[in-house]
């Protein structure tokens, strides 16, 4: 599960912060300074941080495979998320 929260100022977006749980024993928190706009190359940044530093439990059902399968299908929707979330602020 996901949960994406941004602050925005008339000056573009000032934080976002990302919420993961299903891949920890307990929700991990990150928070993104962003301070401009939120821009497509922006975006794909922090869906790249996310999905490198989410870090997937081992001890589950699957394989390495798996594992890093659970790090991307976080990073897209963070992407997706994120994507609607400036589309809906710039208009």
């Amino acid at each position: 599960s996901l949960a994406i929260g941004a602050r925005f100022v008339p000056s573009g977006c000032e934080e976002v912060t990302v919420v993961i749980s299903a891949v920890r024993p307990k929700p991990r928190v990150m928070r993104f300074k962003v301070e401009s706009d939120l821009t497509r190359e922006r975006i794909e940044g922090i869906a790249h941080d996310v999905e490198t530093g989410v870090k997937p439990m081992t001890n589950v059902h699957g394989d390495a495979l798996f594992q890093s399968w659970r790090a991307r299908a976080a990073g897209v929707h963070v992407s997706r998320a994120l994507s609607e979330l400036a589309a809906s602020a710039s208009s």
